[in-house]
C-alpha cells in the first residue's frame, strides 16, 4: 500500500484549507490553553522539542513521551470536534472517496482484534468502539460476529450521523460522559487513532475500564512517538499536527496503562507506510537527507524489494510509526 492510496495528493491539497480553519479556531483560544505534566507518567521534567503552528511540543525526560504543552482544555476540545471544518470534510468527502482503499487497513484491524479475542477473551460477545469515525471497523466486525452486541460512541456530529446512517448503534458523546451514564458492560473496547487526541488519556482509560467486564480487553492504535517517519521528518511529519497532543511509544505505553489499571498484553508496530511517507516527502523536497549518508543511500535505491524489507524491519523492531496495543483490565 502507498500513502497516496489513502491520502491522494489532490484531496490533501483541498483538505489543507479546512485544516487551516481548524488551526485558526484553536489559536483564537490559545490564551485559555493550560500547561500539563506528562500525560503518560505524570512527571514535569521535560525538554522543548519544537514549535509548530504555534503549538509547543516537549519530550518527557522520564518516559520519552512527546506531548503538546500548553494545550487546549477538555472543554475547548469538545467544542472543537463538534465544529471542526476538517472533520466535516473527512465525513463528507475524504473518507467516502478513499474508503475502498482503507478497507484493507480496517480488515487487518478486525483480524488482529479477532486474534487477541481468541487468545485472551474467547467468550467475548460484546464490543464498544470509541471514536468509530466513518464506522468501517464496526461494519466489518459485525459481518464476522453477527451475534455480538456492537456499539459505538462518537462525539463528532458529522461522523456520528454517518455511523447512524449505516446501521451502527452509536451514542453522540464522549467515552467519559458515556461511562458516567451507562451501566452496560462490554467484553472488548477498541479505539483507533483516538488516544493521541485527548486532553487527559488517563481519564479516558479509567472510563474505559469502568465499562469493561471482568478481565475485559482494551485494544487501541495510535502513533508511535519513536516511529521511523517521525524521527526522520521531525516537525515536518504530518503526524505532528494541531489535533495530536500525545505521542506514546512502545515503552511508555506500558507505564500509561499501568497507571490506569490495565496490564499490557501486547505491543506491535504493524504500520506499512513509513517508507512510502518518507519517500514522498523526499520527492516533494520537504525532507532533505544531505546530512544522513545511510538514509540517503537507502532511499536512492528505488527498489520495491528493499523498501519492503526495510518496512518489515521497522515493524519487527517496533519502529514503525503506527502502534497497536492490547491490554486487559486489572
Amino acid at each position: 500500500m502507498d500513502v497516496n492510496d489513502i491520502r491522494p495528493s489532490d484531496l490533501v491539497r483541498r483538505q489543507q484549507y479546512y485544516i487551516d480553519q481548524d488551526v485558526a479556531w484553536l489559536l483564537r483560544k490559545s490564551d485559555q490553553f493550560v500547561e500539563v505534566s506528562c500525560p503518560c507518567c505524570g512527571e514535569t521534567n521535560n525538554t522543548n522539542q519544537f514549535t509548530k503552528n504555534r503549538f509547543s511540543y516537549v519530550i518527557c525526560n522520564c518516559c520519552m513521551t512527546t506531548y503538546v504543552s500548553p494545550r487546549p482544555t477538555a472543554e475547548i476540545l469538545s467544542m472543537f470536534y463538534a465544529e471542526s471544518a476538517n472533520y466535516a470534510f473527512w465525513a463528507n468527502e475524504m473518507f467516502p472517496l478513499t474508503e475502498k482503499n482503507r478497507v484493507r487497513i480496517f480488515q487487518k484491524r478486525v483480524e488482529m482484534v479477532e486474534k487477541l479475542k481468541n487468545n485472551f477473551k474467547p467468550q467475548a460477545n460484546s464490543l464498544l468502539e470509541i471514536g468509530p469515525g466513518y464506522g468501517t471497523f464496526c461494519r466489518l466486525y459485525r459481518d464476522k460476529n453477527t451475534n455480538h452486541t456492537i456499539k459505538a460512541v462518537e462525539p463528532s456530529p458529522n461522523l456520528a450521523n454517518v455511523c447512524r446512517n449505516s446501521g451502527i448503534d452509536v451514542d453522540e458523546t464522549t467515552i467519559e460522559d458515556y461511562a458516567k451514564n451507562s451501566q452496560v458492560k462490554f467484553d472488548i473496547a477498541v479505539c483507533f487513532e483516538v488516544i493521541e487526541h485527548l486532553f487527559d488519556p488517563i481519564d479516558m482509560l479509567k472510563s474505559v475500564g469502568s465499562i469493561l467486564s471482568d478481565k475485559g480487553l482494551f485494544i487501541f492504535s495510535c502513533p508511535n512517538g519513536m516511529g521511523f517517519d517521525l524521527q526522520v521528518l521531525g516537525e515536518k511529519s504530518e503526524t505532528y499536527d494541531h489535533e495530536h497532543l500525545n505521542y506514546f511509544n512502545p515503552s511508555s505505553v506500558h507505564r500509561l496503562l499501568n497507571r490506569a489499571g490495565f496490564d499490557l498484553l501486547n505491543v506491535e508496530t504493524p504500520g506499512e507506510l513509513d517508507v512510502s511517507i518518507v519517500q514522498r516527502e523526499i520527492s516533494s523536497g520537504i525532507c532533505n537527507l544531505d546530512n544522513d549518508n545511510f538514509l540517503r543511500s537507502l532511499f536512492s535505491h528505488k527498489s520495491e524489494q528493499l523498501d519492503g524489507l526495510f518496512q518489515e524491519f521497522l515493524q519487527k523492531s517496533k519502529l514503525s510509526s503506527n502502534m497497536f496495543v492490547a491490554a486487559v483490565k486489572r
